[in-house]
């Protein structure tokens, strides 16, 4: 994780002369504002923009299937998720299982938010993600 955070930043460096880098996980969500997001698993890396990003992250933690990053872990991990779903056989119970094994995958994460009050987000979203996929 500590090469994600160090690609991220000599990224960030480039456009941005005032900025903050924080890395937190699920249990211990900061308090960002406006930024940018990158969240892994270990394997995969999705990033992610919002004007409040605390928001964002709160409802990545919770699992919510509405947002395109719990959706994309729950594809980069299916394998590791469907045998557990495979036990169950009402659609309630699945659901159930669902969000349980959701809320493993979410409690793994490593998250680092990123704020540059002087740069577009948009345009620090895309830097970003341009940088860390290389």
């Amino acid at each position: 994780m500590q090469d994600l955070k160090a690609k991220i930043e000599e990224c960030v460096k480039g456009i941005c002369s005032s900025y903050n880098i924080l890395e937190m996980n699920c249990a211990s969500i900061s308090d960002v504002g406006a930024g940018v997001y990158v969240i892994s698993d270990g394997k995969t890396a999705l990033t992610g923009y919002s004007s409040n990003v605390k928001n964002r992250l709160l409802a990545i933690c919770r699992g919510d299937l509405r947002i395109s990053q719990v959706t994309k872990l729950l594809m980069a991990n299916l394998e590791y998720v469907l045998p557990n779903l495979e036990e169950v056989n009402s659609v309630t119970g699945r659901m159930a299982k669902l969000k349980e094994e959701i809320k493993k995958l979410t409690s793994k994460l490593t998250i680092i938010a990123v704020t540059c009050p002087t740069a577009n987000t948009r345009e620090l979203h895309a830097r970003i993600k341009k940088c860390i996929s290389t």
